[in-house]
């Protein structure tokens, strides 16, 4: 069967939330029916919100379960996929989090992930959060405590194509206006330190995990910025925004152009913008895709911006 299918497209897993806007269906999905939709989880083998495999002999079938059944289509480094990518359109302030390391558990995700945001759209002068000055745990208690939590965190500055690097450990959140592509380790856990006061319509706020978010948090100051390399030909533009050991990040625009690259563990994308063909497969925007593993040459070809990533 590996033999049969070099492309796998997939529907992605819509989500609404409270902070969910409009633009991830205005710009993708206009089909969709929710309300206020927050995340559309393109490429997902995670129990629950898997996506689900868009077209030939398998449509219909949820990518968590054809990773289980078909395990030769993919690199067997893990028993599941260990990358997941989504579109997040951040109405509102998001809650200020932390992610633990990711660790496999060896069964279907990581306990943890890093993660990196690609900025599609943002407010002008738009700024995340992205770091602390907090010296001590203790100097972290004493803020919450005394609710001047907002007082020591950092800010860090974002346009549209800038691609933010967030390593577990890392204290970090959107702002409001903030659409972004997200590529992560697939993973789930998240520990809430600060939610500004927000209370449900019950009048309760939503817990915090205060203890566990600091026994993960880095107070470490570091640097994650990265200088892309791009490689300009006439008809098409790749720039590599990220190496690091969890994932690879690049950007590919063609113009009416082709562009090949060799095949990599878990090579998946999304068609941010344009049309064009994957291995002579029709693709367009919204549409994401993950290359199986006998494919030894991923071929592109059209008029389109894709956003890809793999591991090595």
């Amino acid at each position: 069967m590996n033999n049969q299918i070099k492309v796998l497209f997939l529907k992605p897993k819509l989500i609404e939330r409270p902070w969910g806007g409009s633009l991830i269906k205005s710009n993708y999905y206009p089909n969709c029916n929710l309300k206020n939709v927050g995340e559309a989880w393109t490429v997902s083998g995670f129990p629950g919100i898997s996506s689900v495999i868009d077209g030939g002999f398998l449509d219909g079938r949820e990518f968590v379960d054809i990773i289980k059944e078909f395990p030769d289509l993919f690199n067997q480094k893990y028993p599941f996929f260990p990358i997941l990518t989504k579109f997040l359109d951040a109405r509102d302030n998001l809650s200020i989090q932390v992610h633990p390391e990711p660790i496999s558990n060896n069964v279907d995700r990581f306990l943890g992930k890093n993660e990196c945001w690609y900025v599609i759209d943002c407010p002008q002068n738009a700024q995340i959060i992205y770091g602390h000055s907090f010296a001590t745990k203790e100097e972290f208690r004493t803020a919450i405590e005394n609710n001047t939590f907002l007082n020591y965190i950092k800010h860090k500055k974002i346009t549209p194509g800038m691609l933010i690097s967030i390593p577990h450990g890392t204290l970090h959140a959107l702002t409001a206006g903030c659409f972004v592509y997200e590529i992560q380790n697939t993973g789930d856990i998240t520990y809430r330190l600060f939610d500004y006061n927000r209370k449900d319509i019950n009048g309760v706020e939503r817990d915090l995990h205060i203890e566990e978010g600091l026994n993960n948090l880095s107070f470490n100051i570091f640097n994650e910025d990265y200088l892309p390399e791009v490689e300009i030909e006439d008809t098409y533009i790749v720039k590599s925004l990220l190496d690091s050991q969890s994932f690879n990040v690049k950007i590919i625009e063609l113009k009416k152009g082709k562009y090949s690259i060799t095949n990599k563990p878990y090579f998946n994308g999304t068609v941010l913008e344009g049309s064009g063909f994957i291995e002579g497969y029709e693709t367009k925007k919204g549409d994401s895709f993950v290359i199986t593993k006998d494919t030894k040459t991923i071929k592109f070809e059209g008029t389109m911006k894709l956003i890809v990533s793999y591991m090595i």
